[in-house]
C-alpha cells in the first residue's frame, strides 16, 4: 500500500509551488523577517513609552496631591498656576535663569514626545525613514542636504548674473 502512495506523493511535491524554493522567495522571506523585526521593535518601543508615560502621570498626580496637602489646598481644584506658585514658595531660588529653577510640570510637557509613524491600509509605514536606525537623524541630514543645495544654486545664480 505504501508503494502505491509514494509516486503520488512525489508527484504532488513536484507540482507544488513550494517544492523548489527560488532565490527570490528566499530574499522575500529575509526581507519580511527584517520588516517584522523593525515593526516588532517599533511596537515594543511604543508600548514601553505608553507605560512609562502612565507611570510618570501617576507620579505627577501623587506629587500634586502631596503638594496640595502641604499647602492646605484642595488637590482636585489645584491648577498649574497654583502648582507653580507653591513650588516658588517652597523652593525659593536665587537662580536668575528661569530654566534652572525647580518646576513641577505634567510629564507630557517635560518628557520628549514619542514619534508615531503613520501606516497605510496594508500595514506599511508611510515615512520612508521608518526602516533606518535613526529616522530623525537621517531626516535632519536630508534637510541639511536640501538647504545646502538651494544655497549653492542661489550663489551660482548670483555669480553668473553679476
Amino acid at each position: 500500500m505504501l508503494r502505491t502512495l509514494v509516486p503520488s506523493v512525489r508527484a504532488a511535491r513536484l507540482l507544488a509551488t513550494d517544492a523548489v524554493p527560488s532565490s527570490s522567495s528566499v530574499v522575500e522571506e529575509r526581507s519580511v523577517k527584517k520588516i517584522g523585526r523593525a515593526l516588532e521593535t517599533y511596537i515594543k518601543l511604543s508600548r514601553e513609552h505608553v507605560s512609562m508615560m502612565a507611570r510618570e502621570r501617576a507620579d505627577f498626580e501623587l506629587g500634586k496631591r502631596h503638594l496640595a496637602n502641604m499647602m492646605n489646598l484642595d488637590p482636585h481644584a489645584l491648577t498649574q498656576a497654583d502648582i507653580d506658585e507653591a513650588i516658588r514658595y517652597l523652593f525659593p531660588s536665587g537662580l536668575f535663569d528661569p530654566n534652572a529653577r525647580p518646576v513641577m510640570r505634567p510629564p507630557d510637557e517635560i518628557l520628549p514626545k514619542f514619534h508615531r509613524f503613520d501606516f497605510d491600509d496594508e500595514g506599511r509605514p508611510k515615512d520612508t525613514r521608518f526602516f533606518t536606525l535613526q529616522p530623525k537623524f537621517y531626516g535632519l541630514l536630508s534637510d541639511i542636504g536640501i538647504k545646502t543645495k538651494s544655497v549653492t544654486s542661489f550663489y551660482n545664480d548670483h555669480m553668473s548674473a553679476g
